[in-house]
């Protein structure tokens, strides 16, 4: 997170012209990290959304909120803004009750299970204070430091839909949640119905789980022969 006096955090947004920068694109997505970064890295992420909506740009809004980058006041200001001009918010539970004031717990600490019902609760709660129609969160089971219950829950035009559970054994949780991130874009993009994206996004981030590193370089086979449900690990030649 030290990145005072970067080139990206001291970036000018004057110098970006966002019509010729999204000309063709049929997506853009973008963090929560971004517009903590500095004055001008907010400035730009704000015109970029504002930019893609008017020229029909589907936009994607990962929540990512980061307590070591800006006070929480404005914090909550600037992603709820964010979050009512996207057209698909992803988020984990506990960034989404800080941002958006759920009051109710939707996981036990002490045991690290979740109460289904209160993430559905939660999705639509946040589908109805921002007005976005696409919420996505992931559910994440704490059974130990090393061990975990994964899944995910996608809300998509009133409908809910809910991925399996898998139960992990943790390798690197660092870029799980941008794997799943990436699976609701790329399922939706392909057009495909709420179950089926969901469950290639849990399916790609529960292989980041098993994975070092940031990246996750399995194939979409991969993810789909998980998705299905091939989990017995047999090797095929």
């Amino acid at each position: 997170y030290d990145r005072a006096h970067s080139a990206f955090a001291e970036w000018d947004p004057a110098t970006i012209r966002w019509t010729d920068v999204l000309e063709g694109a049929r997506w853009f997505h973008v963090t929560g990290i971004t517009p903590a970064l500095s004055p001008g890295c907010e400035k730009a992420v704000r015109e970029a959304v504002r930019t893609a909506r008017e020229i029909a740009v589907p936009v994607s809004f990962d929540l990512n909120y980061r307590r070591n980058l800006w006070p929480l006041s404005r914090a909550k200001e600037t992603l709820q803004d964010l979050a009512s001009a996207c057209d698909v918010l992803i988020a984990n539970e506990e960034d989404a009750i800080l941002m958006f004031d759920f009051e109710r717990p939707v996981s036990d600490p002490h045991s690290g299970r979740i109460d289904e019902r209160e993430y559905e609760r939660l999705a639509r709660h946040i589908a109805a204070r921002c007005g976005v129609p696409t919420v996505a969160i992931t559910l994440r089971e704490s059974l130990s430091a090393s061990r975990n219950g994964w899944s995910g829950l996608l809300l998509q035009a009133g409908a809910l839909h809910r991925s399996r559970r898998y139960e992990l054994d943790v390798v690197d949780r660092v870029g799980t949640g941008d794997a799943f991130t990436a699976g609701i874009i790329h399922g939706i993009l392909l057009g495909w119905e709420g179950e089926r994206t969901v469950e290639f996004a849990a399916a790609a981030s529960a292989l980041k789980h098993t994975i070092g590193g940031d990246f996750n370089p399995v194939s979409v086979d991969q993810v789909n022969a998980v998705a299905r449900g091939e989990l017995s690990g047999r090797v095929k030649r």
